[in-house]
């Protein structure tokens, strides 16, 4: 019986792509939201409806005719994803073709907004008189006057107006951030195409004439008001623009997107959904339908979505929760999570359980979480300090770098790829560091110098590079300084100026946890400067993707054989999430209790979320290591409830017993699970 009903779903879903071309090729087109759960082949039916579309399958005649008149109307087909990579994703798949174009949402706004300079500062202009208005309102309300924030609100906003007055031309990139006047940042642009798309129908009637149909993937995560804008354009009058919606609200991150995008949708739209999970096991598909489908206190997201559904020929898999205090050290936690992996080995019979850093996938709730395991915690932390806008930023992006802050590019680019030209007994290859010279412009006025000099030059720069690969000899893990100063002193590259005085400062005697501890420098850059190289090369891999490690919010869209799952509320150190709420382990709080009366969205609907995507990434085999602030109340809670069965609950505790390995021990024990 289960197999005839895997089969009619399998069947159910297969017929999909040609639903959602006959919407897009009827005349008039339709628009429509495609429901597409974890591991439900989304991506593979997009690709599919645009090979279609776009007449590269000959035999779907009203394709080939479609395919014909874009080209007639040098029109495209129009796709938006959310980040760089999964750009690529559909590009590698879909191939070259001149009839789509992918991009990410930030890059699809700038196209369409880009040169409506007037425009985009009266918009500017509005919100600014709107903010001073506000802040002026508030300054009167006050008995005893203005205070000191409000008139320094009052003046930055007026500086901003006499700002906005003088720009004559706006300029914005994707993939950085840009300074200097004009220069717009990625909040601002959404918000500018969602302003402009609803007040100046030129820009709407552009898009609708360069694209007839728009398809967002990840639609659950597009900001609402660009959503909301570009729904408005499809529903108007004499519409010529067709929107087709991908996603899945269950899988929703970032608070920014529609609270339940069903709901959002026009109900003349056209609704087809994926049923099947193709990606994972059994047992991994009937848990995460157990977490959307729970009834919970404090919970206001509706339950809704459809059960998903296993193929028929998936093996059974496996699913352990390992519930342990979460007073341990975090060096404790981290030995036990090793044994968590281990007990894994031996349930499933599968060895690569047992190589920690590549057999399996660690995901963590937080990025700072995933560092500490990783081994870069204390550079992540003295990052954070000294520049919030890019610590997390990854993959590689078109500018060229590795990601992170851009003061420590001189690290991640330069020095990184100098480090590669180092061999093992401590020589260069020259080849390789001559051609990273001239990539970096060393020897652009050579030819300018007379002979001597240029040998001088040369002399200093091959010295200068010896030099640095000398603080890689004997195995000597050198700090940034270190390297930083041999780089300065030769000006072998450019180096960021909030660097430089960060070099000559004293050490910072950043503790663990980056506070001050003797002293040491205030300047945010001297404690990144002390950490040493091992530290960013981890965070380098980190970025991108190169270690075992990745986040809840991370690895969306993404699958792997197994997976071990981290919760642990004490370590993330933040409010929006609590899985000891959500397990039983800690009562509701008041603001719970009030958003749930109200309808609002809770740490329990979040916490949800976030679950059902992390326990949806594995194809094999679930590990959930859950740190409790109160394991009794948790285990009594889990037990009572129908997410596990008995045999597949483990106290850590126990594991501590059947190993001999006592919790004090685990201190030194620890060093193994530092890559």
């Amino acid at each position: 019986m289960s197999s005839m009903l895997s089969a009619s779903h399998e069947e159910q879903d297969a017929g999909v792509v040609e639903q959602i071309c006959g919407y897009l090729t009827d005349v008039p087109p339709r628009s429509f939201f495609l429901f597409a759960g974890a591991g439900s082949g989304k991506t593979r039916t997009l690709i599919e409806v645009l090979r279609r579309l776009t007449g590269l399958l000959s035999e779907y005649a009203p394709g080939v005719e479609y395919a014909r008149r874009l080209r007639g109307r040098g029109q495209t087909i129009r796709v938006i994803t959310y980040t760089n990579t999964a750009v690529e994703v559909i590009r590698g798949r879909l191939g070259h073709n001149r009839l789509v174009v992918v991009s990410t949402i930030h890059s699809f706004a700038w196209e369409l907004i880009q040169g409506f300079d007037h425009d985009i500062r009266t918009e500017l202009t509005a919100e600014a008189l709107r903010k001073l208005d506000e802040a002026v309102t508030a300054a009167k309300s006050r008995k005893k006057g203005p205070t000191q924030r409000d008139e320094a609100t009052i003046a930055r906003l007026e500086e901003r107006l006499d700002e906005l007055r003088m720009v004559g031309r706006f300029t914005y990139s994707p993939d950085r951030q840009v300074y200097g006047e004009g220069a717009l940042q990625h909040q601002q642009v959404l918000q500018l195409l969602a302003a402009l798309l609803n007040s100046r129908p030129t820009l709407a009637r552009v898009l609708c004439d360069k694209h007839p149909v728009v398809l967002i993937d990840e639609s659950q995560d597009t900001t609402r008001g660009v959503l909301d804008a570009l729904t408005s354009v499809a529903e108007a009058p004499g519409r010529t623009l067709s929107l087709g919606l991908l996603g899945d609200h269950r899988q929703r991150i970032y608070a920014d997107g529609h609270r339940d995008l069903p709901t959002a949708i026009p109900a003349s739209w056209e609704r087809p959904a994926l049923h099947m999970n193709h990606r994972s096991a059994k047992r991994v598909v009937r848990l995460i339908n157990c977490i959307w489908n729970a009834e919970l206190p404090g919970r206001t997201q509706r339950a809704d979505g459809g059960e998903q559904h296993p193929r028929s020929e998936r093996r059974e898999g496996w699913v352990r929760l390992f519930v342990g205090r979460a007073g341990l050290s975090a060096e404790q936690k981290i030995a036990c999570e090793l044994l968590c992996a281990a007990h894994m080995a031996n349930v499933t019979g599968d060895r690569s359980w047992e190589q920690h850093g590549s057999g399996y996938r660690i995901l963590a709730l937080e990025h700072k979480l995933a560092a500490r395991r990783a081994g870069f915690y204390e550079l992540a932390v003295a990052l954070e300090r000294a520049d919030k806008g890019r610590v997390w930023e990854r993959g590689r992006a078109r500018d060229g770098s590795d990601g992170g802050p851009t003061p420590i590019r001189v690290f991640m680019d330069a020095l990184a790829a100098l480090r590669g030209a180092v061999q093992f007994d401590g020589s260069v290859d020259g080849f390789g560091a001559m051609e990273l010279l001239r990539q970096h412009g060393r020897l652009r006025q050579l030819s300018r110098l007379g002979a001597e000099a240029q040998k001088q030059r040369m002399r200093g720069l091959d010295a200068a590079v010896h030099g640095v690969a000398a603080c890689f000899s004997a195995g000597h893990d050198p700090t940034l300084r270190e390297l930083l100063r041999r780089v300065v002193d030769a000006n072998l590259f450019d180096v960021h100026e909030k660097l430089f005085g960060a070099l000559d400062a004293p050490p910072s005697g950043a503790a663990d946890d980056g506070s001050r501890e003797g002293g040491g420098s205030d300047d945010p850059w001297a404690r990144v400067l002390d950490r040493p190289w091992s530290e960013l090369e981890r965070y380098r891999d980190y970025l991108a993707d190169r270690l075992s490690y990745g986040t809840h919010q991370g690895v969306k869209g993404e699958e792997y054989r197994h997976v071990q799952v981290i919760l642990d509320d004490s370590e993330a150190g933040g409010f929006l999430f609590s899985y000891d709420k959500l397990l039983g382990a800690q009562e509701l709080s008041k603001t719970d209790l009030e958003n749930e009366a109200t309808g609002s969205e809770t740490t329990i609907d979040r916490t949800v979320r976030l679950l059902y995507v992390t326990c949806s990434r594995p194809t094999d085999s679930l590990a959930i290591v859950y740190w409790s602030a109160n394991p009794k109340a948790a285990l009594a809670a889990i037990r009572n409830g129908d997410w596990f069965s008995e045999e597949e609950v483990v106290q850590i505790d126990d594991l501590l017993s059947e190993s001999s390995v006592g919790v004090r021990s685990l201190s030194r024990k620890s060093a193994v699970a530092t890559p």
